[in-house]
């Protein structure tokens, strides 16, 4: 599963602003759930316009290139924050994975966004690279998988892809 522009604009538009950085984050990342809670603002380089995303689940720490849209969001967080950490609760403590995993789910069945989960947003970052003409061993880096095999399984074409392939070969006769 994965979400189409539509369904990414619409996203955006309902986002309450306490899940719409959460969600830039992930469409401009593709980072997992667990990287995004635990990333602190020590792992944040302004200057260099990088992540740095600590203890993947693969266990090879890496960094991540903060493109405009990520840097001008996250400058306009870190001026309010009175925490290390870069994304907290209502109450100003750190996500749990389960907490937010359950509030995103939430968002999605109360805007009735079929598979509304952080993983979704994962593959939908993967797709959207792709379909953008980035190679796979390139995204795969980007995401941090060991094997272009394991990305393959993260992009998804969407039925418009399918037919404009079909139709660039018409000019070939």
């Amino acid at each position: 599963a994965f979400f189409d522009e539509q369904e990414i604009r619409d996203i955006m538009q309902k986002a309450a602003n306490d899940l719409k950085p959460i969600f830039i984050t992930f469409f401009n990342t593709g980072i997992r759930l667990g990287e995004l809670c635990n990333l602190m603002w020590s792992d944040v380089d302004f200057k260099n316009r990088k992540l740095l995303i600590r203890e993947p689940k693969n266990r090879h720490e890496h960094f991540i290139d903060i493109n405009d849209t990520l840097f001008t969001i996250s400058k306009a967080l870190k001026s309010k924050s009175k925490s290390d950490y870069v994304f907290v609760n209502s109450i100003g403590n750190k996500y749990k994975e389960n907490k937010l995993g359950d509030k995103i789910r939430a968002f999605g069945k109360k805007y009735n966004i079929n598979n509304c989960s952080p993983h979704v947003f994962r593959h939908t970052f993967v797709s959207l690279l792709a379909k953008n003409g980035y190679s796979l061993d390139m995204i795969c880096k980007i995401v941090n998988h060991r094997s272009s095999v394991i990305t393959q399984i993260y992009y998804h074409c969407c039925p418009e892809e399918l037919r404009d392939a079909l139709q660039s070969l018409n000019n070939l006769f």
